[in-house]
């Protein structure tokens, strides 16, 4: 990630500068001794303690502190603004991120986001700012979700497209190049080499495009070249050992679940009649769990009538390599490997949709 950010600084550069070099105020010490306002480690770690009231009180104190301290003219008194409003909305975005078991982002407070000035993020010079370049990502993530009513997502190429439907909306210029290639660094894992290229070609400034786009392509070419898809291992009901490669011969229908996932639940009836619907068959239905104790997981399937299909428990739960090499955030999710053992649909329909039924039957082959 760290050669990727360098890349991207090269897709700035000002007559062989950086953009912090061609800002005075990065040139100058800071004018306090380094304050933990701006100790992003440091404010990330307690949003899970903390309201939101709370620390936007403590943050419009301290903003409000360090400005009385600044010289005249000080060019830091914008980066202060811009450091506060970074915090605000990374705020609700790395706090969902953190808890796997909420299904939507939190909602700021009107009154805490009603002073912020929307302009600002369409003045280029910004870009010379550290925390205006902080702030925009979380800004561009926490407005996208609350357009789709900050429900979380469970396929990461979805939200990663999204972001950039939403960037190409919103913004323009140079704002606009940043704001896709920062998404291009974030959300790489979840982009395959061939959309990471279309979404590079809409980069419109040529200098961008050529130091940024060309050479983060071949990093990142490279990069997914050397990925492989590791196995999926998981425990059966018995405590043993299984894998995907023990279904071989059979499609796969694989339901990624968890015993307090709501909309999970809602599926399983769906589910049951589609198995009926495919009795005797050469399909498997797995249910995968996500659940954080395997206690609770075998108390699920008691109480959701999973018996009857194939069960298997996720140790390593969310940091599982197959999920997170496949960018999978969020439950429900489905999976379809074909009787090769071949990923054919990573972000598979729902049992409720009236055409996963053709879709199953085309692999096992007997649909067209």
């Amino acid at each position: 990630m760290r050669k990727f950010w360098v890349l991207f600084l090269l897709a700035f550069a000002v007559q062989g500068q950086s953009p912090l070099d061609t800002s005075k105020v990065y040139t100058e010490k800071l004018p306090w001794d380094s304050p933990r306002f701006f100790d992003n480690n440091y404010q990330y770690s307690r949003f899970q303690s903390h309201g939101i009231d709370a620390l936007e009180m403590e943050w419009f104190e301290e903003k409000a502190k360090l400005k009385k301290s600044l010289p005249d003219k000080s060019n830091w008194a914008e980066e202060l603004e811009f450091q506060y409003w970074h915090l605000i909305f990374a705020y609700p975005v790395e706090r969902g991120n953190a808890d796997r078991k909420l299904r939507r982002l939190q909602s700021l407070p009107t009154d805490i986001t009603k002073p912020f000035q929307v302009a600002l993020l369409q003045d280029e010079k910004y870009l010379q700012s550290r925390a205006f370049r902080n702030l925009l990502p979380y800004y561009i993530t926490y407005e996208n979700s609350k357009a789709r009513g900050f429900e979380k997502y469970s396929n990461g190429l979805e939200m990663a497209n999204d972001k950039v439907e939403y960037i190409e909306k919103h913004f323009k210029g140079k704002i606009r190049d940043y704001a896709l290639a920062r998404i291009l660094l974030d959300q790489q894992k979840y982009i395959q080499a061939a959309v990471a290229k279309r979404w590079v070609e809409r980069i419109e400034d040529k200098e961008i495009k050529a130091q940024f786009g060309e050479k983060y392509f071949a990093q990142f070419t490279t990069l997914k070249q050397e990925v492989t898809l590791p196995e999926l291992s998981f425990v059966d009901m018995a405590g043993n050992a299984k894998s995907l490669a023990d279904f071989k011969g059979k499609v796969v229908y694989i339901d990624f679940w968890a015993s307090w996932c709501g909309p999970c639940k809602v599926q399983f009836p769906f589910a049951k009649k589609l198995h009926e619907q495919l009795k005797g068959k050469d399909i498997v239905f797995l249910y995968l769990s996500l659940d954080d104790t395997a206690e609770r997981w075998k108390e699920g399937i008691e109480d959701n009538g999973l018996g009857s299909f194939a069960n298997g428990y996720l140790e390593q739960g969310w940091k599982t390599p197959f999920l997170v090499q496949r960018g999978v955030n969020g439950i429900p999710r489905y999976m379809i490997l074909d009787k090769e053992g071949k990923l054919v649909d990573e972000n598979a329909k729902r049992p409720n949709d009236a055409d996963l039924l053709p879709v199953l039957l085309k692999y096992i082959g007997e649909g067209k």
